[in-house]
């Protein structure tokens, strides 16, 4: 049974000396801090629950922000939990796919106002004849962006991004829209940041893939306009 390998879905620069590693383990996740120079293991191994998912073959994405503080989506048990005090927003079904830290304080007067962007695939319902019709929607690729000190708000917003914001990510050729894979170049400077995205064709009657690029101003512009909404004429 190759599900119950020990999968390794979380590799993150720790420190300067070592990385932070997460496994699946036979659907017992741990955790370990790994000597970046020797490849070495620790004697000692960390608790991998609500840091790593159980199945091996669940979209996920995770990164360090800061003194050790994991933000990852989605949550990998019945109960959703995020390390950092908050529950992701997209659809239940989303596959993540890659999750990039923005620097935008960089030289910023107004201080502390770094964003994560997550990328991923979920079903669109907003393209259904019907809003609530999820059952035939198709899926559609995301960009979503939380503030990265986004802890979560008051009473009924309690564990739940505030900040939280996702638009489509629509590559310029026509019906590739399961993305793959995601990379990020910042050319030295936060405001040249440059996500490169990897799609492949909605249908599988072909293989077939395309690399799109997104410049960090084009997705900023996205979230800066007008909010969707649905209108029931009935």
């Amino acid at each position: 049974q190759t599900e119950c390998f020990n999968h390794v879905r979380l590799v993150q620069r720790l420190n300067g000396t070592h990385l932070y590693m997460c496994g699946t383990y036979a659907f017992h996740p741990l955790c370990a801090a790994v000597d970046a120079e020797r490849f070495t293991l620790p004697s000692r191994f960390e608790e991998g629950k609500e840091k790593c998912p159980y199945d091996p073959a669940r979209g996920y994405t995770g990164l360090i922000v800061g003194e050790r503080r994991l933000a990852r989506v989605p949550a990998p048990s019945p109960s959703p939990q995020q390390t950092r005090g908050c529950s992701p927003h997209p659809a239940p079904d989303a596959e993540f796919v890659a999750s990039v830290l923005v620097r935008e304080s960089q030289e910023s007067p107004v201080g502390d106002d770094d964003k994560i962007y997550y990328f991923f695939t979920e079903r669109a319902g907003e393209e259904t004849a019907s809003f609530f019709d999820k059952g035939q929607a198709a899926r559609v690729a995301r960009v979503a962006r939380v503030c990265k000190s986004d802890l979560g708000g008051k009473k009924i917003l309690q564990r739940k991004w505030t900040s939280f914001l996702k638009a489509r990510l629509v590559c310029y050729m026509p019906y590739y829209e399961v993305l793959r894979s995601v990379c990020s170049l910042d050319g030295g400077a936060w405001p040249g940041t440059v996500f490169y995205a990897a799609f492949t064709l909605s249908a599988q009657t072909m293989e077939a893939s395309a690399v799109c690029r997104y410049s960090i101003a084009e997705v900023q512009r996205a979230f800066e306009g007008p909010y969707m909404e649905y209108q029931d004429s009935a």
